[in-house]
């Protein structure tokens, strides 16, 4: 089996000049993510495949969904892409017991999700 890692390359993050003040911590309560147009992106290159989720994209090590694309346009399903997005990991899609003890559909939890992806379909290695 061919082993195809992650190639990650994180962009820069916005600059903060040096003598700018520390912030104070936000409240426990508040929100921790940096909006998609502050977080540092990153580049993920592996196989175009479509999930229950949304579109993925695989290695053998590891699956990254593009939450905000449902599904692969059907040229490209299969195909060698590279995506560049913020990267996350969410339970957001855990499966989880309802009031009557049966339970949801959804993952095991802790799934990696793309956000404001870009899309090259690459040729195969």
């Amino acid at each position: 089996m061919h082993l195809l890692p992650w190639l990650i390359v994180l962009a820069t993050p916005p600059a903060v000049p040096p003598s700018a003040p520390p912030s104070a911590p936000a409240p426990a309560t508040a929100p921790t993510a940096a909006p998609a147009s502050e977080a540092p992106r990153v580049t993920l290159r592996g196989r175009a495949r479509d999930a229950k989720l949304a579109a993925a994209v695989v290695s053998d090590a590891d699956v990254v969904y593009l939450i905000e694309l449902p599904a692969w346009p059907a040229d490209q399903v299969g195909k060698w892409v590279e995506v560049t997005g913020v990267l996350s990991t969410t339970d957001a899609f855990q499966a989880h017991q309802d009031a009557t003890g049966a339970w949801t559909q959804g993952t095991a939890g802790g799934d990696r999700v793309l956000r404001a992806a870009t899309v090259v379909v690459l040729p195969d290695p």
